[in-house]
């Protein structure tokens, strides 16, 4: 899956991002003990992958202003393609 394929930070930022359902990036900081510079790049890798998406502003709970507040987006496992099947003839 995408997520096994991950490294150690995006795991990490998608782990906070799975147990506080929705979270800024000063937020995630703070819950990691990182830098926000260290956050905000990691958000924007994850937005591209698909697996965090934009949940609104809101007021963030460490700096108290308004900011943007992201959320894990689950990806539905992949289906098993099954094999097409052979259309029967005339003598089968």
């Amino acid at each position: 899956s995408i997520q096994d394929k991950l490294g150690r930070a995006l795991k990490q930022v998608l782990n906070v991002l799975k147990i506080r359902v929705t979270a800024t990036n000063n937020e995630i900081a703070e819950s990691l003990g990182w830098s926000i510079s260290s956050i905000t790049p990691r958000i924007c890798e994850l937005r591209k992958i698909g697996l965090v998406e934009d949940a609104g502003k809101r007021s963030d709970r460490v700096t108290g202003r308004t900011a943007h507040a992201w959320r894990y987006v689950p990806i539905p496992p992949a289906k098993k393609e099954e094999p097409p099947q052979q259309e029967k003839g005339l003598f089968d």
